[in-house]
């Protein structure tokens, strides 16, 4: 929950030493509740202070890396209400159900997207790899080797668990998402992602559902079920297992010809303020 400034100030040691480069602790603590400073800042904040404001002052979407690509960390869905704090990400999909031919196009078209705009290097970071549920894992293995080639993280987006572990396996070293915890499939599916040290995606018919599915997998137990703790954790809201307050893990959001979001994938029950989502590729 966000606080204002002089819910901050109350916290502060009130002594206006400037030490923070502001000249008094309201100034300071006025620029934290609007987001322009860290509550780090102020060197003389007791621990206990420190500690009940940063909670209380974190963004509302958890910071998280793949590689050394940064996601998350956002206080807004759009870059036009503020400034993203993580560059937009760019992904190209490739999928087991396009012939053999096509898939070798497709990841040689990659390496040429590399351009320069506005002094910022502009090209595709990830790839987004998709099993088609009539495909075997084999196909799948096939197809994240090809892909784990070009050296780029990739987004293994699969709700198979066999060809989830096969995608994994053919990853071996590469940094991946594993992309395909459902209602169904989610304890399954966390345990792959935890034994692959990767970050795992969340997907259901509605945020409801969805939201449900990442309380059971903030649980102990790996993510069982269990209704007493369930409880416990009522109020605890998505985090990192969601990178958008509107779906789970895709490639890129488009909002009015402007890329917000992060690697999120959101359905079109599920896409609330955003027009025309889609999967680039």
């Amino acid at each position: 929950m966000a606080l204002k400034g002089l819910d901050i100030f109350k916290l502060t040691p009130k002594t206006n030493c400037k030490d923070c480069g502001n000249p008094t602790c309201m100034a300071f603590a006025m620029k934290v509740a609007s987001g322009a400073l860290p509550i780090e800042k102020c060197p003389h904040m007791s621990a206990e202070a420190l500690s009940t404001l940063s909670e209380a002052t974190a963004p509302p979407m958890k910071s998280y890396k793949v590689g050394d690509l940064a996601l998350g960390g956002e206080t807004v869905l759009s870059r036009h209400e503020k400034t993203l704090v993580s560059k937009t990400l760019y992904a190209v999909q490739v999928c087991d159900c396009m012939d053999e031919a096509k898939q070798d196009e497709v990841l040689k078209n990659i390496p040429a997207v590399d351009y320069e705009r506005i002094s910022e290097r502009m090209y595709v970071e990830m790839v987004y790899v998709r099993h088609s549920s009539d495909k075997a894992p084999a196909d799948f293995a096939a197809l994240v080797a090809k892909a784990k080639a070009l050296g780029r993280p990739l987004v293994l987006s699969c709700t198979d668990v066999e060809a989830m572990k096969a995608g994994v396996e053919a990853a071996a070293g590469c940094d991946i998402i594993v992309n395909g915890a459902t209602p169904d499939n989610y304890a399954d599916m966390s345990a792959v992602a935890a034994g692959a040290k990767a970050l795992l995606g969340v997907r259901a018919d509605s945020l409801e559902a969805l939201h449900e599915v990442v309380e059971k997998l903030e649980l102990p137990e790996g993510g069982r079920y269990n209704q007493a703790l369930a409880d416990q954790y009522k109020e605890q809201a998505i985090s990192e297992l969601t990178a958008s307050p509107n779906g789970c893990l895709t490639v890129c959001c488009r909002d009015d010809g402007m890329f917000s979001g992060h690697i999120v994938e959101v359905d079109a029950h599920i896409r609330a303020g955003i027009s025309d989502a889609e999967i680039l590729g």
